[in-house]
């Protein structure tokens, strides 16, 4: 930023040192760049959203609370009401718990990979990132991270569960004896459990462990990315803090009311993403069979999303840019690609692309 010019000057050093946010390119014919569901909505449910739009009184405020939804999810999910938050996706659920949570100076301590966003945060509201670094499985090291936060000022720790890139899933056991190994608060994000079948989640405890704090979202699973709706659900004191915190009317009318008629569907919305789950561990092993020609290390994933690491960067980039060419979209990591689960035949479309390009040779 030019900071000579008057306007610039307005503008806290550490705002204007934030780098812009570059959207991804989405004028593609196949679109696996962040992780949403790929499959389009049902009819009845886009006929319910059409209709709720026909009768919504949008001159009205919204529930400032979301009752009716906040409800529903915790019949859904089997949680108590009062132990939940609802906002505009969990991206606001999480920046309203680093307004809640932290101070200036505070140490944020996470495990490398993670999902960018925590530091993001974070640092918006002084904090400071501490981190630990993930192992070659994406798994983290929870006694590293322990010794970590039990030292200086660490008022929170956050990760992703299954993890957002790598895939990983940390065991229901292992978190839970963290969790009850540290004073601070541990935000858990679950925002790709419904995709996972293996034994992970800590929902149901959270509340019952006043540091716990479990991230969820309408945004994966349930194809309402586009709408914003997401949840924490923590102890009451917690959550009427968060409460005090957000403004009064946060999450819009139509969003509330469309999360209540999805949720509505959850049983159609758990067996599709089970599917969704073991089709992505199928375009695993398809990427795994092209390992060694392709130069990466495939990580085995948990959730809706295949992360390649790759021992040379450069390489990563240029495959990145053959497939943007041939109109195929993932997303580009730091030496790594990370590629959504798409429909079948979206999946069987950049496997012989992705094939054709290795055979070709990828100039790096």
């Amino acid at each position: 930023m030019n900071r000579e010019t008057p306007a610039a000057s307005f503008i806290p050093e550490r705002i204007a040192n934030l780098e812009d946010y570059v959207p991804v390119e989405t004028d593609v014919k196949v679109k696996l760049d962040a992780n949403e569901n790929p499959y389009p909505m049902p009819e009845p449910l886009r006929a319910q959203l059409a209709e709720l739009a026909r009768s919504l009184d949008f001159a009205r405020y919204p529930d400032p609370y979301a009752r009716e939804l906040i409800g529903k999810f915790a019949e859904v999910y089997g949680v108590r009401p009062e132990r939940v938050v609802a906002g505009c996706g969990s991206d606001e659920v999480l920046h309203l718990l680093c307004q809640t949570l932290l101070c200036e100076g505070a140490e944020v301590v996470t495990a490398l990979p993670d999902f960018s966003m925590y530091a993001f945060y974070a640092y918006l509201e002084g904090g400071r990132q501490v981190t630990a670094k993930r192992g070659a499985d994406g798994q983290i090291d929870f006694g590293e991270l322990k010794r970590i936060a039990s030292s200086g000022d660490c008022r929170c720790v956050m990760f992703s569960n299954p993890c957002n890139p790598t895939g990983a899933v940390a065991p229901r056991d292992a978190v839970l004896e963290f969790v009850r190994s540290v004073s601070c608060p541990v935000i858990v994000d679950e925002a790709y459990g419904e995709f996972c079948t293996s034994d992970f989640s800590v929902l149901d405890m959270a509340g019952s462990l006043p540091n716990l704090i479990v991230l969820k979202t309408l945004s994966k699973a349930f194809g309402l990315a586009g709408l914003r709706v997401g949840f924490a659900v923590a102890c009451e004191d917690i959550v009427r803090a968060v409460k005090r915190v957000k403004s009064p009317y946060n999450l819009n009318s139509f969003s509330q009311a469309a999360g209540v008629a999805a949720l509505g569907r959850a049983d159609e919305v758990f067996a599709q993403a089970k599917v969704i789950g073991e089709t992505t561990k199928a375009m695993y092993s398809a990427l795994a069979g092209l390992a060694e020609l392709g130069g990466y290390e495939p990580v085995e994933p948990g959730a809706n999303f295949v992360l390649l690491k790759f021992g040379d960067g450069s390489r990563a980039q240029s495959l990145h840019a053959e497939l943007l060419r041939r109109g195929i979209s993932v997303r580009l990591m730091p030496g790594a690609l990370r590629i959504t689960c798409g429909t079948r035949e979206e999946n069987r479309l950049l496997l012989q692309e992705f094939e054709d390009i290795l055979k070709d040779g990828i100039k790096a």
